[in-house]
């Protein structure tokens, strides 16, 4: 569950650490642009208040405002789909026998136009379902957003019956509509640096957005801890170059899942079939260097 990693997060940063020194922690703050500045940067939020630093990193995700700070500034779009999800209790799971191959599996359900991933969350406690279906309009972001249950489940009304019934034990669906964009020029700007979903937004058919938020964090830290008071720019352009081809491949990746899960039946469809049936249904390409990689891997050039 993503709050779960959130609070792993925090917790780490708050416990006492000889090599790391006290670190601030602010909410509702509402950062709206930076600047760098000499042998530093300024983040300004919303009230005109200056927080200075010696580098400023923007990890304030898909419409980051530290992005448009850096010369960036094009939207995402909405490409015609939403997703819809829910988190059902597993005792709901328990009480009908027929749902008893659930619990150690996480599935990929796939066909025209649509498909439903779903997984187990937080020890077990909760099964997260997501489905994704063809959507004409535009809908506001929001985590908290309770959508129409219906129009969520009735599409798959004439798929498998396991399906079916499992999707019939969401009480609350939640909209969330699948905004895509092209790979940026450039992630740094002097002492300003882009992280995550700031420089490299990801469609969820990888299930990497994330997983590369901390893979980037992982190797700005190790830049940044082997540069000096002068060198911080060189070490952030080390990282954007460490990272960014890795990150823009995946992100191609990501959009290629989602079109071959929702191909039409035919030829392509039962290649795709025949694919994913030899890699155990894990994904129509088994990624060797994403999976068991390191955050630099890249796929090979064969």
């Amino acid at each position: 569950h993503r709050a779960d990693l959130h609070r792993t997060l925090l917790d780490a940063v708050a416990e006492p650490n000889k090599d790391m020194k006290d670190v601030d922690v602010r909410f509702g703050i509402d950062i709206v642009r930076a600047e760098s500045e000499g042998a530093g940067g300024v983040a300004i939020d919303a009230d005109g208040n200056q927080y200075k630093a010696d580098v400023i990193i923007g990890a304030d995700g898909l419409h980051s405002n530290i992005r448009k700070s850096i010369g960036i500034f094009d939207e995402p779009t909405f490409e015609g789909n939403i997703l819809w999800w829910s988190l059902i209790p597993i005792e709901d799971l328990r009480k009908d026998p027929m749902h008893a191959w659930l619990e150690p599996r996480l599935a990929v359900w796939v066909g025209p136009e649509r498909h439903v991933v779903h997984f187990l969350v937080r020890r077990g406690e909760f099964l997260m379902l997501a489905a994704i279906v063809p959507w004409e309009e535009e809908m506001p972001e929001s985590w908290s957003a309770v959508g129409d249950r219906d129009a969520a489940i009735e599409p798959f009304e004439v798929w498998d019956e396991k399906l079916y019934k499992l999707m019939q034990l969401a009480k609350e669906v939640h909209p969330w509509p699948l905004l895509d964009r092209n790979p940026f020029d450039y992630w740094t700007q002097g002492r300003i640096a882009l992280l995550g979903d700031a420089c490299h937004p990801m469609l969820p058919h990888q299930a990497q957005g994330a997983a590369q938020s901390v893979e980037d964090a992982w190797i700005l830290a190790e830049k940044l801890t082997e540069a000096d008071t002068s060198s911080v720019e060189e070490a952030l352009k080390a990282y954007e170059e460490a990272r960014k081809p890795r990150a823009t491949v995946i992100q191609q990746a990501s959009r290629d899942h989602g079109e071959a899960y929702h191909l039409p039946d035919g030829p392509a469809q039962q290649k795709r079939d025949e694919i994913m049936a030899k890699n155990f249904g894990n994904a129509v390409v088994t990624f060797d260097w994403l999976w068991g990689g390191t955050p630099d891997s890249l796929p090979p050039k064969d």
